[in-house]
């Protein structure tokens, strides 16, 4: 019995599945870089925090937090549109970037055919 499974893939698509490795790949890195700058900055100001410091600023805190939030439909929208844009940006780079890709494999399959 034969366990293998073959899947073919368009030229086109493997570009733009490769493109959007690729952009993965780097907001990846570039999401975490930024993460990691932020929990050094925030080990940093643990580190040197009084108890003064600490509390001289309870009052404006509770107030930040006590204040009326959004309606739930309001914050369900604005996710939502974030959302809507994220995605579509990501789609449209990683078409670019496949774009690109699929130009550069291209070339060195005509390249390497020609030899």
């Amino acid at each position: 019995m034969n366990e293998y499974v073959t899947i073919t893939i368009h030229k086109s698509s493997r570009s733009t599945i490769i493109g959007k490795t690729i952009l993965l790949l780097i907001f990846g890195c570039v999401v975490g870089y930024f993460v990691a700058l932020d929990r050094i900055e925030k080990f940093d100001q643990g580190q040197q925090l009084t108890m003064e410091q600490y509390t001289a600023e309870f009052e404006q805190h509770k107030a930040k937090l006590t204040k009326k939030p959004i309606p739930v439909w309001a914050a369900t929208s604005v996710c939502f549109g974030f959302a809507l844009f994220f995605f579509g940006i990501y789609e449209l780079l990683g078409r670019l970037l496949g774009l690109a890709v699929g130009k550069i494999l291209t070339r060195r399959e005509n390249v390497s055919n020609s030899s």
